[in-house]
């Protein structure tokens, strides 16, 4: 469970919903089930204003592999 608390006029409130948008630093903050090193658990991560979340370097990689391997010559024999 996240719980995030924010610091309004010398306490802490309870925030609700995730992600959590924090305009201060213009981003939100919430979980997600993942696989880091093959392991599936639940993580943390940053989310934009549009609740899109942003991609660990893992996943950015992976999607890298796939690109070169999709505009590769080799498939365009492949049917």
């Amino acid at each position: 469970m996240l719980k995030y608390l924010k610091l309004v006029d010398k306490n802490y409130q309870l925030q609700i919903g995730e992600p959590y948008w924090m305009p201060e630093v213009k981003l939100g903050i919430g979980r997600y089930q993942g696989v880091v090193g093959g392991i599936e658990q639940e993580l943390l991560s940053w989310y934009d204003e549009q609740g899109n979340r942003y991609l660990n370097a893992e996943e950015i990689a992976q999607q890298e592999r796939q690109k070169l391997i999709w505009a590769s010559p080799l498939n365009d024999t492949i049917e």
